[in-house]
């Protein structure tokens, strides 16, 4: 009898010691849960969800509206209609990696987080046309790529240190961003810079010129010029060498986009047109052959006040943004 009560003890004692260690287990699995359920991103980082989608942030942009990167002087434009907000844009580049077509829309849910503030993206757009044009309603096809821009209207007075949320199949990705912020990776280019695209295009800042009249290089008895209509404006014109890499003829007006920053909120795009072989013209549909170098020229009429002020280009060039300080005293 005492020998069975000493086991009977030891039962006891090894269920209650059993129980806890369950219970223990139970905890473990709840917090690996939870905290599986919602990452952190950076822009530049790849996340993927398995059978689903592939999404790397590529960056974010703040602005009154939102266009292509490659303005081609009829791409649509989506602008605020409210002075007190301003677009927070939450650009993605996304693989289908699922076997069905996934609307942009519906890719993720994307919103902006400061303080009690929420704001929901309610635009999606995507990229294409060679970069010329931001499409709403569009899909992704399975195992193919897009650049997605995520656009969502925030009232200005809450932007600052925010939280941009992207909920994905029920978990949640969470980019801390400053929307207030000047973006620190800004890539920077000098006259005489050459960038290369590989299999596209190699391109080369030549000079910047402040005109009211674009002549080509070698006028012949007949050409074409470009003048201003407005005596209150002026050309800046982008003078630019390109090389063409493809294999086969591209239009020079595709493989570039440039605009003129002033005075930190004030945007003007130009156009593209590009010399004949022999610089005795300037044509606005212009292809260049494989191999083949042609002088380009992108147009940007500006009010004559914004030569004397701060400003900046930008040349938007295979997939890049790429700046210089301009001075009308020094373009070249």
């Amino acid at each position: 009898m005492k020998k069975c009560r000493f086991t009977f003890i030891i039962t006891i004692i090894m269920l209650v010691l059993l129980t806890g260690c369950g219970n223990d287990n139970n905890s473990t699995s709840k917090k690996v849960k939870e905290t599986s359920s919602e990452s952190v991103v950076n822009i530049g980082e790849k996340f993927i969800i398995e059978n689903y989608a592939e999404i790397t942030v590529k960056g974010v942009e703040v602005s009154d509206k939102v266009e292509p990167p490659k303005n081609d002087g009829f791409s649509l434009i989506y602008e605020n209609d409210d002075s007190n907000n301003t677009y927070v844009t939450a650009i993605l580049e996304v693989k289908n990696l699922s076997s069905e077509d996934v609307g942009i829309d519906k890719i993720a849910n994307v919103s902006i987080n400061k303080d009690k503030s929420k704001y929901v993206s309610n635009l999606f757009l995507l990229l294409t046309d060679d970069d010329t044009t931001l499409s709403e309603y569009k899909v992704l096809s399975p195992l193919s790529s897009g650049i997605v821009y995520c656009s969502t209207q925030v009232s200005k007075d809450s932007l600052g240190e925010s939280t941009i949320t992207f909920m994905v199949n029920d978990k949640k990705y969470n980019l801390n961003y400053d929307t207030l912020a000047v973006p620190i990776e800004k890539k920077s280019i000098n006259f005489g810079d050459k960038l290369v695209g590989e299999d596209y295009a190699e391109f080369t800042l030549k000079a910047v010129e402040y005109t009211k009249d674009v002549l080509p290089s070698n006028p012949g008895d007949f050409y074409t010029h470009y003048e201003v209509e407005d005596t209150n404006n002026i050309y800046i014109d982008v003078i630019t060498e390109i090389k063409n890499l493809r294999s086969s003829d591209y239009e020079a007006k595709k493989f570039f986009n440039a605009k003129v920053l002033y005075d930190g909120k004030y945007t003007y795009n130009g156009f593209i047109v590009a010399e004949e072989p022999d610089g005795s013209s300037l044509e606005s549909y212009i292809s260049i052959a494989p191999l083949a170098t042609t002088k380009v020229h992108s147009l940007i009429e500006v009010p004559k006040e914004v030569i004397n002020g701060e400003m900046e280009l930008c040349i938007y060039f295979n997939g890049e943004k790429h700046y210089i300080k301009l001075d009308k005293n020094k373009g070249k």
